[in-house]
């Protein structure tokens, strides 16, 4: 299996400034594909008044899973995997 994080789209304030980022977790097994999508609205201090083309998807990518924590991160993974389950019991190959 296949498990990947990725920054899916930023937002920005009416000055250009990054306000907030929509994050999604997927994995793929073989045919099949799932994802659990969030957002960051609570940035850390040093994305506050820059613009989202200051900083790099890995670097945003930490963001999120530094404010999800070790227990939140597990979950979304958790929720992935439960997605996946059910995707193959509806439709087994």
């Amino acid at each position: 299996m296949d498990y990947h994080w990725h920054i899916m789209e930023t937002f920005n304030d009416h000055a250009g400034h990054i306000r907030s980022v929509r994050w999604g977790y997927f994995v793929r097994d073989g045919q099949y594909m799932q994802e659990v999508l969030g957002e960051l609205t609570t940035l850390p201090l040093e994305a506050q008044g820059q613009p989202a083309s200051a900083f790099s998807n890995d670097t945003m990518i930490t963001w999120v899973q530094n404010a999800l924590g070790a227990d939140g991160q597990a979950q979304v993974h958790d929720q992935v995997n439960a997605h996946l389950a059910a995707d193959k019991t509806r439709n087994p190959s």
